[in-house]
């Protein structure tokens, strides 16, 4: 945890589908929306912060231990979703799946289409539909 808390942390920019085809094909039809899509993107992208863990040693080691495991390259970072964040259903860009380990005490749960979990380690198929509500800071 005392990893995952320190400094470090930017804002993740890569929240939401605003590279999709259909995006980029709704935005074209609606012109008019533009001003609060980009509203929208920068509040959410101000919420969300990620810190590439490449000097934590406790995050290397576990990412080296689930390489070997798996034999895949593995990437490991640390993500903070603040409080009042509301994550909508997403799935992720370059990633198959996830193993998300949950810092700290009291933990949302996550959300997908029909049911929401609670967990503090999983492996989830992030390309299924998922998101987040947080009521109190979320690192993972």
């Amino acid at each position: 945890m005392e990893e995952a808390k320190g400094t470090g942390y930017v804002p993740f920019t890569d929240v939401g589908n605003q590279t999709t085809k259909q995006f980029k094909e709704w935005m074209s039809e609606n012109p008019h929306m533009r001003d609060k899509v980009i509203d929208f993107y920068r509040k959410m992208n101000s919420r969300t912060e990620v810190k590439e863990s490449w000097n934590c040693p406790y995050a290397i080691s576990i990412e080296n231990y689930f390489a070997e495991l798996t034999g895949f390259e593995v990437v490991s970072r640390f993500y903070l979703q603040k409080s009042g964040f509301k994550l909508p259903l997403h799935t992720d860009k370059g990633t198959e799946c996830s193993i998300n380990m949950l810092l700290g005490e009291g933990h949302d749960p996550i959300k997908f289409k029909g049911h929401a979990e609670y967990y503090k380690t999983a492996l989830l198929n992030v390309q299924e539909l998922h998101g987040v509500d947080t009521t109190q800071d979320r690192y993972l």
